[in-house]
């Protein structure tokens, strides 16, 4: 995260400790680490992706907000990194459904911090003021999935979007009361894609369920939500697509990891990569480029194209892997791999 010029990190230290730090954007300079005690055991079957923590932190009004791995949500100041608060709403146990513990980033919506948290045992969608850390709503909707929240506006209501275990969820921000739902079960409970929305549509994805759009609407004084299209061929599993230039990009799992491009009008496959792309990529759209950054730490640069997106540059940003969204500056872009925090410009 990147902030007033500085860059926010967010990862796991010695000592079953998780530390939040700030360094200068320009220079690298570090500026203050902030750690806390939360022990946490990655489920065997997902060691590969790192220890976490997961989500990206959140900067708003001067103050730094993470969601750890075991569900510890914390407040410290900007500018010097002095912490002002931190709970734990919901314990996060690894060893029931949620293998990789908490992974949805939190969201501002409303004058509110919105986290989902827990597992199947406890949990629940909370509204937190952001000021004191004091819970103003809490519902329990299921498990959370690992897609992180979206707040969005569908025909003139504001509402924040995201996935449980079971199903898409819409509730309303002011209060965390549910507007409508769509089930979206998965056997491994693994829903993990961020919601994107186009116009007054909403795109999912899944690694079992595909591709596919819905449209929910106010009828009669409640919400009705309608199938737009569906592509079961095109599945996401760790990454999420991004809208650009009036294109759906994403990177598939399928092929051993490709680059494909959807028309998100009808949920047609317009283009597809010839495959080995890896296992995952983080997909970001800066400006007139899209940037895809993979987990083995190489850095591809695509400008739109038709019907194939145009390749305009590869480097190799990271020595170990990367699981972690670049950050995109004016100036260049941050990377955090698994053993260092690098800045390159161009």
């Amino acid at each position: 995260m990147i902030s007033g010029g500085s860059v926010f990190s967010f990862r796991r230290a010695a000592d079953e400790r998780e530390e939040i730090a700030a360094y200068d954007v320009e220079s690298g300079k570090s500026l203050w680490k902030h750690a806390y005690v939360a022990p946490f055991a990655m489920n065997q079957y997902a060691t590969k992706m790192g220890p976490g923590p997961f989500a990206t932190p959140l900067v708003h009004q001067g103050r730094v907000f993470t969601v750890g791995s075991s569900g510890v949500v914390t407040a410290v100041d900007a500018r010097t990194g002095k912490p002002v608060w931190a709970s734990r709403p919901y314990p996060v146990n690894t060893k029931g459904n949620n293998f990789c513990g908490a992974a949805a980033s939190p969201l501002i919506e409303s004058g509110l911090l919105i986290v989902h948290l827990g597992d199947e045992f406890e949990a629940g969608l909370a509204g937190i003021d952001p000021a004191s850390g004091a819970i103003r709503w809490r519902h329990q909707y299921d498990a959370p999935g690992y897609a992180s929240p979206v707040a969005v506006e569908l025909h003139g209501v504001r509402q924040i979007i995201t996935l449980t275990s079971k199903r898409a969820i819409s509730v309303n921000p002011a209060d965390g009361t549910l507007l409508w739902s769509e089930p979206f079960p998965d056997e491994w409970i693994e829903n993990i894609v961020t919601p994107v929305r186009d116009g007054n549509r909403i795109i999912f994805s899944g690694v079992r369920r595909g591709t596919f759009a819905v449209e929910p609407r106010p009828e009669a004084g409640k919400w009705t939500v309608k199938p737009a299209w569906e592509n079961p061929e095109v599945t996401f599993y760790m990454s999420s697509p991004v809208l650009f230039e009036g294109k759906l990009y994403g990177f598939s799992s399928k092929k051993k990891g490709q680059i494909v491009v959807m028309d998100p009008a009808a949920g047609k496959l317009v283009w597809g990569a010839e495959g080995r792309g890896g296992e995952n990529a983080a997909l970001v759209a800066a400006g007139q480029h899209l940037l895809a950054l993979s987990d083995s730490g190489q850095l591809a640069v695509y400008r739109s194209g038709t019907p194939a997106p145009r390749e305009m540059a590869k480097y190799q940003v990271a020595a170990s892997q990367v699981w972690a969204h670049p950050a995109v500056t004016g100036r260049g872009v941050v990377i955090q791999s698994f053993t260092s925090l690098s800045y390159w410009t161009w």
